[in-house]
């Protein structure tokens, strides 16, 4: 039994070590951000974007109560309230909307790090044919995989229903939904299938979880979380393409051998 120790140790300890990995990678897109300038003419439109809603969800906070003196209407509070109750579903349905964007900003963090050869500019490439068929498949693995997050949220509703447990597995399952956008963009670059991109997720599980809870954390704050995508889009990419490499370079080492 003493001897089984370590090696349970070291299994703790690995998952540990890439669930805080998984968790710090948002923060890290943030800072590749700030020190690659050639990003923000393709993260400009997605922040304008993620500014306006996140003062929509910013404007709950400042609200002023019913009553004589009120600034508000009570249609525009109604509104509001209402736009700000739904604003994750619809956060869900504006990525996937601009995934093409998202995508796009994915794949100029590859070409950043030299994961990918550089493309021609910002204009030549928007103007490009290719730009337009990769524009539209994103938008397709997009779609599809809001349909595939919808089932994980319909999953997350029925088990918080379960007492003492449920909430958390809901909540569990939840930031994976809301996350695994963030990691799908090299993945689907590759063009891997569905069952594929489960199986690399399922193998780095650990990893995942904590990437994807960071996000669902980071998504919730009001007037802030929407900001938060482009960090998300960076950080995923960077994540998952040094996991590829890494795995690219065992196998080659090992198919040397």
């Amino acid at each position: 039994m003493l001897e089984r120790r370590p090696v349970a140790t070291s299994v703790e300890s690995r998952a540990l070590s890439e669930f805080l990995r998984g968790a710090a990678a948002p923060a890290r897109g943030a800072l590749y951000l700030a020190q690659h300038r050639s990003l923000w003419i393709y993260s400009a439109p997605l922040l304008a974007v993620g500014a306006a809603v996140a003062v929509l969800t910013a404007m709950d906070l400042l609200l002023i109560p019913e009553g004589p003196a009120s600034l508000w209407s009570r249609f525009a509070i109604t509104a509001l309230e209402w736009a700000v109750a739904s604003s994750v579903f619809v956060l869900q349905i504006g990525i996937a909307f601009l995934a093409p964007l998202l995508d796009w900003l994915s794949e100029q963090t590859e070409e950043e790090r030299g994961s990918l050869p550089r493309g021609p500019g910002f204009l030549d490439e928007l103007t490009s044919l290719r730009f337009w068929k990769n524009a539209f498949r994103a938008l397709l693995e997009g779609i599809k995989l809001l349909g595939f997050k919808i089932g994980l949220w319909i999953g997350a509703l029925l088990l918080g229903w379960i007492p003492w447990i449920g909430p958390v597995a809901a909540y569990l399952l939840g930031g994976v939904a809301t996350g695994v956008d963030f990691l799908d963009y090299p993945l689907a670059r590759r063009h891997w299938t569905l069952s594929q991109k489960l199986h690399w997720l399922r193998a780095r599980a650990f990893l995942g979880l904590g990437f994807s809870l960071a996000v669902f954390l980071g998504l919730a704050i009001p007037g802030l979380g929407p900001l938060l995508i482009v960090p998300s889009v960076i950080g995923g990419t960077l994540l998952v393409v040094d996991h590829l490499e890494i795995t690219e370079a065992a196998t080659e080492s090992g198919s040397a051998e």
